[in-house]
């Protein structure tokens, strides 16, 4: 039963899940900076990183007065719906950063 009391662990476990999402994108934009080799690594220190968010909300969850499912609910939605703008904003910031360019072959040519 949804109860009133657990839209407050959901709207916490989603402020910390945009917190998380946050870190993340502050650790992708300096891996980016940096150089192409290191985003792989990043990439995989995100996954760890939301994936054991997720873990401890799962475990923990019983411990607290909030529902677990209501709980997973607000961290799944914080760790994904803030990725998404900050995605967005990198990927503006990058490419101002290179002067508009997609990165294509601008020769018109075939390789």
């Amino acid at each position: 039963m949804f109860l009133p009391n657990s839209l407050v662990g959901m709207f916490a476990a989603f402020l910390i899940g945009a917190a998380l999402s946050y870190v993340n994108y502050l650790l992708t934009a300096k891996a980016a900076k940096a150089s192409s080799g290191q985003l792989a690594g990043v990439s995989l220190l995100r996954q760890l990183i939301n994936i054991g968010y997720l873990a401890l909300v799962f475990f923990l969850a019983p411990y607290t007065p909030w529902d677990r499912i209501w709980m997973l609910v607000g961290a799944v939605l914080g760790v994904t719906l803030p990725m998404f703008l900050f995605t967005f904003l990198l990927l503006r910031r990058l490419k101002q950063q290179t002067g508009g360019r997609d990165g294509e072959d601008t020769k018109g040519g075939e390789n």
